[in-house]
């Protein structure tokens, strides 16, 4: 039967994926005595400054540093998920590197998007910023409609478009052997909704790719109408810690940048940093 044999090849192919994308993830959640060793300094260095009768003194800040840094080496060695990113995100918050820390809840969003302490903690740090730039109400609008995709990481929607697929070519077989017409109409609807799902992965991906997020990280920023100083500054206001911004070019030592308002300026590279 050359149908029953190409469809089950389609599902075991389809299964391999899945363990393909699992793989990664359960051979990065194997820690060495080194990696463990950072972990709990981290933790501990965060807890005691946290602990201590003024959260902003030189003892604290100097505690809050260390645990910064613990999570950076941890980022070094190639740790990367939503929990170490939060951490550090709030170790620069409470060392008051608004910049830092705003550019760590956001590759942390890149993890787990629908986290709604992460989200509480980014806005929180978003609502210190100095510069006040909005975005157009069409572009919320539609991040309101597109909720599903912001709320989901890419990796859960790639897992829901393998298992849909896989699903919709099993309900495949069993109408082989039981025809039915819903059968056919759930096979037909599941590819397309897994469609739907890997189009957006890709469409996501490819923007993440080449035109990714950033964060201004030091202050008092000059963006200028070009790709160096001998040009005039873009605007008024300079560009502080922890704004946010679309990277739409690289040149040189120069990036030119998309603010939320769609206004666009050059800055320098080392004054900021993409997800």
């Amino acid at each position: 039967m050359p149908i029953l044999a190409r469809t089950f090849r389609l599902m075991v192919m389809g299964l391999l994926l899945w363990v393909a994308q699992f793989a990664p993830q359960a051979r990065a959640e194997e820690m060495s005595p080194e990696r463990t060793a950072l972990i709990d300094q981290a933790l501990s260095t965060f807890e005691q400054a946290a602990a201590l009768p003024r959260s902003s003194s030189a003892e604290a800040l100097e505690l809050y540093r260390q645990s910064a840094n613990a999570y950076q080496a941890l980022i070094a060695q190639g740790v990367c998920n939503a929990k170490l990113y939060y951490n550090l995100g709030n170790a620069y918050y409470r060392l008051g590197d608004l910049g830092r820390a705003v550019l760590a809840y956001r590759r942390a969003q890149q993890y787990d998007p629908g986290d709604a302490q992460l989200q509480a903690n980014l806005r929180s740090a978003r609502s210190l910023r100095l510069n006040r730039i909005e975005e157009p109400a069409r572009n919320r609008l539609a991040e309101n409609l597109l909720f599903w995709q912001v709320n989901t990481s890419p990796r859960g929607r790639a897992y829901f478009a393998v298992t849909i697929f896989s699903l919709a070519w099993a309900l495949l077989i069993v109408n082989l052997f039981v025809p039915r017409r819903f059968l056919v109409a759930l096979f037909v609807g599941g590819v397309v909704l897994s469609g739907i799902a890997a189009v957006s992965v890709a469409a996501q991906l490819h923007a993440r790719r080449n035109h990714p997020a950033g964060v201004i990280l030091a202050q008092d920023v000059v963006a200028r109408t070009g790709n160096g100083v001998s040009y005039q500054p873009k605007f008024e206001e300079k560009l502080q810690p922890g704004l946010e911004f679309t990277l739409l070019e690289r040149r040189g030592d120069w990036l030119r940048i998309r603010l939320p308002d769609e206004q666009q300026g050059w800055i320098p590279a080392h004054t900021a940093e993409t997800l």
